[in-house]
């Protein structure tokens, strides 16, 4: 059953000021049990304590008078009632309220049986006013069993002083409006006393159920935390195994590749002699291409590989970045005469000298340039821009006037192996790795690919390299240098 603090009156008898759930109710018992153990002692033997204290000024108030004798019997008695509940109480685990109803029962004719002996009123009503205070306020037992003893105090004392001592009528009044209000005072301070009681025991239930909640959520991610780390190093295992696995296997399908690509390039090249039949041509053109696809989509794959697993190391040196421009334009000038493309080089400021893998970015400006002649028509154009912004960060950027991309297939470029368009605009196919690896190996420099595109009108992608890749940082000129 859930309670929270603020549903706690719905939740609790109005009268008996007990859990309406049963269930609720006997476990707050049990809980507060052993605290009850401890009140109970504590407060019985005090109020025995103040019992026998009193003896000394009523033996100052009586002195040798018969009745002192009977009341220091009824007031031993009474201590030796309370002591005695507080160690019943003790080892009455399931029945404690049971056991103490039991010894409250005892109480009030005790009472009534001393005073029926010596016949000594004043001694009576301060005693049994006394016993109906300790009944509520100092014993914690179950409300109903607190209030049913509490009346029938007062019913016997009122019935003893009525019968018995021949009690006058106002004062008979007195002394019964003085036993109803000490039990509505009783009454009322046990309520509220139940009242807050079991208001903390809902607190402290929500504040376990919290921590109880805390410590699970904390194993479950400390035992995520353990699966995620025990999967990385199985998942960094399985991605080295692989990685030596496709390295393995790249060096032997490279074997037969090269010789297929040689032998059918010096055929194609009718190097030992022409070919007699035209279709023999196309045949050994067809073989000569698809081997070298082949070629490019291994090493793609085992570049990709490499990179995603974290094996690529740099091996950085001053680059003179105009020095790597004019060594790839050449790179792409067949594949830019065979598309009918022109290809040109721009620099927006004075050239820099970079640190960076020279192998890498030229790698990464290489598959740029390709791609972008790729989707670019006959006739068309591709820029490489280089340029340092004012934050002193190195960008090279390739322009290109082709087919362009469409603004919800942006976010593919750079998956591996997704392709906004199979095919360039000749038929060219590709592996779908070239641009995926291109932003890793950017990446590995603490840099970035960023793209624009719009259909119909071309795309420009730029690498952008850190300021602390920038062996030039300083303020530069503007200055227009252009190469083909």
């Amino acid at each position: 059953m859930t309670v929270t603090s603020e549903s706690v009156p719905s939740k609790i008898h109005p009268w008996t000021a007990e859990f309406v759930d049963r269930e609720l109710e006997q476990s707050f018992r049990k809980h507060i049990h052993p605290a009850r153990i401890t009140y109970v002692k504590h407060l019985t033997w005090f109020t025995a304590a103040i019992l026998l204290a009193l003896i000394i000024p009523e033996f100052i108030n009586f002195g040798q008078d018969p009745a002192f004798l009977w009341l220091v019997l009824s007031r031993v008695t009474l201590a030796a009632v309370l002591v005695t509940l507080s160690f019943t109480y003790a080892y009455a685990d399931k029945h404690g309220d049971e056991a103490l109803f039991s010894v409250q029962l005892l109480i009030p004719p005790a009472v009534i049986l001393f005073d029926f002996i010596k016949g000594g009123q004043p001694v009576f009503i301060g005693s049994m006013t006394l016993i109906i205070l300790v009944l509520y306020v100092f014993t914690l037992n179950r409300m109903v069993y607190s209030v049913f003893v509490g009346i029938s105090a007062a019913f016997f004392a009122i019935v003893s002083l009525s019968l018995v001592h021949n009690t006058t009528g106002m004062t008979l009044i007195h002394m019964s409006l003085l036993l109803v209000a000490a039990n509505g005072f009783g009454y009322a301070a046990w309520r509220q006393f139940n009242m807050i009681s079991r208001r903390e025991y809902v607190t402290y239930l929500n504040e376990h159920h919290g921590r109880e909640q805390l410590r699970a959520e904390v194993e479950r991610r400390i035992a995520t935390e353990d699966g995620l780390r025990l999967a990385l190093i199985d998942a960094d295992r399985s991605s080295q195994q692989k990685t030596g696995a496709l390295d393995d296997l790249s060096h032997e399908l490279r074997t037969p590749l090269n010789a297929i690509i040689g032998f059918s390039d010096s055929i194609k090249k009718e190097v030992f002699g022409p070919l007699e039949n035209e279709r023999y041509k196309e045949y050994i053109g067809i073989i000569h291409d698809s081997g070298n696809h082949l070629l490019d989509l291994i090493t793609d794959m085992l570049d990709h590989s490499k990179a995603e697993s974290g094996t690529i190391t740099l091996t950085e040196t001053p680059v003179d970045v105009e020095q790597l421009v004019n060594s790839v334009l050449p790179m792409v000038g067949s594949l830019s005469r065979e598309a009918d493309v022109e290809v040109t080089a721009t620099s927006l400021s004075n050239v820099p000298t970079i640190k960076v893998d020279e192998q890498k970015v030229r790698q990464i400006l290489l598959n740029l340039l390709s791609n972008a002649i790729k989707f670019t028509p006959s006739g068309g154009k591709v820029e490489l821009i280089v340029g340092v912004p004012e934050d002193q960060s190195v960008m090279l950027a390739i322009k290109d006037n082709g087919v362009g991309i469409a603004k919800e297939d942006l976010g593919k470029v750079f998956r591996p192996f997704e392709q906004t368009m199979p095919h360039g605009l000749r038929g060219e196919s590709g592996t779908g790795l070239g641009l995926p690896l291109s932003m890793r190996l950017a990446e590995l420099h603490g840099a970035y690919i960023s793209v624009e595109s719009k259909v119909g009108e071309g795309s420009v992608f730029a690498l952008v390299l850190p300021r602390e890749r920038n062996l030039s940082a300083t303020t530069m000129a503007p200055e227009t240098k252009a190469a083909s």
